[in-house]
């Protein structure tokens, strides 16, 4: 039977189909080069051997570290959904199927690699005879990595057997895991073409395999989904999620609904015209097991004549108070409310006030022990507000600040994060009639902020922004 690979050069079908293909000559017993594409480029690729070879040969994991080569390959399995490639990182692959054994590639097999470094031209020692094993065996290499669990969230047409598409979330510990950089064992997705894909971010890379800090007690790791959808109906699968130790719930920002991916791990969804209803739609929320008091997942406000309606949605948690908070200024807040909790995941107050200024919000969740978590602040704008533009949002070190109109004075400035607590202040930072200013933020912690503007002790404006 024909490798999976070699459908790359058979367009005309996905189709598996008995074939024998016929060779002569000597076979290749040396060192063979490969002309790779740099600078993050795909290269095609092939074993020139007549045996397998082992993906996770010690040698091999060494000699492509030199050159400059990703930790995974790339292959197009003839029984997935056209336009689905599957990715294999060392320890997983996605959009598996039958392959029993991803570490191996087989006799004449095609696959993509990909070369981080910069540089295009002939590697002369590519495949080396070192590389090659007698059977189908698990290849002898091990990494200093530690591998918690995995989770595959699999993306299916509505009412079709097979995935189309999935992406793994792979949690571990080890030098090179880190939740803000991609990392030797992640992998981007070449599915982008695809009618129908599934990825996941980590920063700006669309990841196939994301891998993830082992989470510490009383942590939260929150994952934003990429979907690509035609019009119709789908649903989302998640699989192995009893691998890891932890709780797992499914946001959609579409639906602003929330899903217990334990007592619920399928979930359906339609998408249309609206370009809302795919793209950055869906996130997930692992967290540990019994964290306290509760874990937010969002909080919004609105407000009409002489009310200001406070929203919030929670994961399952042991909170037995949430107390909502109000502030004129989004530094110094009063209690104005508390609710008993229960087993609900939504909640909502509305807060009866006479004045149309500016308000503040939070809310504070308070467990049984007392132990308690606050959520991110959140604005409802008054009348004496001016148009605040934040912009790169989100932020890594410069951050520009526009007003919608010129203001007379001085300005200072405050930012606070999300439990309210001022991380930076600056005052007198331009001169009267102008309306624009930069703020370097990188020294701050990833996070939600509020951005507040005073000219003296009237307020100006206030903006929210992500680093």
């Amino acid at each position: 039977p024909r490798s999976a690979g070699c459908s790359l050069l058979d367009a005309s079908t996905n189709a598996q189909a008995a074939v024998t293909l016929t060779a002569t000559g000597a076979p290749q017993t040396g060192n063979v080069a490969a002309t790779i594409t740099g600078s993050n480029g795909f290269s095609l690729v092939g074993n020139p051997y007549i045996s397998p070879i082992n993906w996770n040969n010690s040698t091999w994991v060494t000699d492509r570290g030199t050159n400059g080569i990703a930790g995974s390959y790339w292959l197009y399995n003839p029984e997935n959904a056209a336009g689905t490639y599957s990715v294999y990182n060392g320890v997983t692959m996605t959009n598996q199927g039958a392959i029993t054994n991803p570490n191996v590639i087989g006799i004449g097999q095609s696959f993509f690699v990909q070369k981080t470094s910069a540089g295009d031209g002939a590697i002369s020692n590519f495949f080396k005879p070192d590389y090659q094993i007698a059977t189908n065996q698990v290849g002898a290499f091990r990494t200093a990595n530690t591998w918690l669990g995995q989770v595959r969230v699999k993306m299916f047409v509505a009412g079709a057997p097979t995935a189309t598409d999935e992406v793994i979330l792979l949690y571990g510990n080890g030098n090179s895991i880190n939740n803000n950089s991609v990392g030797s064992f992640d992998a981007v997705t070449l599915n982008q073409g695809a009618v129908n894909m599934i990825a996941s971010y980590k920063n700006a890379d669309l990841l196939a395999i994301n891998t993830r800090e082992q989470l510490g007690a009383a942590t939260n790791d929150t994952i934003q989904l990429f979907i690509q959808n035609a019009d119709g109906n789908y649903n989302l699968t998640v699989a192995e999620l009893n691998t890891l130790p932890y709780e797992a719930f499914l946001i959609d920002g579409f639906n602003n609904s929330v899903v217990n991916l334990q007592s619920q791990p399928s979930y359906s969804y339609t998408v249309t015209s609206d370009p809302a209803t795919k793209g950055n739609r869906f996130k997930i929320v692992f967290r540990t097991a019994g964290t306290l008091p509760v874990a937010f997942l969002n909080i919004n406000a609105t407000t009409k004549a002489g009310s200001n309606t406070i929203h919030w949605t929670v994961a399952q948690s042991n909170a037995v108070t949430y107390v909502v908070e109000r502030s004129a200024n989004g530094r110094n807040f009063t209690e104005i409310a508390k609710l008993n909790a229960s087993n609900a995941t939504s909640y909502s107050y509305v807060d009866v006030i006479s004045t149309s200024a500016t308000q503040y919000y939070r809310v504070k969740a308070v467990a049984a022990n007392g132990a308690f978590k606050y959520s991110s602040v959140v604005k409802v704008n008054g009348e004496a507000s001016i148009d605040l533009s934040l912009y790169p949002n989100p932020v890594q070190n410069t951050l520009n600040v526009q007003l919608g109109q010129q203001v007379k004075g001085q300005v200072n400035l405050r930012i606070v994060d999300s439990k309210g607590t001022v991380v930076l202040e600056r005052s007198g930072l331009y001169p009267a009639n102008t309306n624009f200013l930069q703020v370097e933020v990188g020294h701050l912690p990833y996070g939600k902020y509020l951005l507040q503007l005073t000219n003296g002790a009237d307020f100006v404006a206030s903006g929210s922004f992500v680093k």
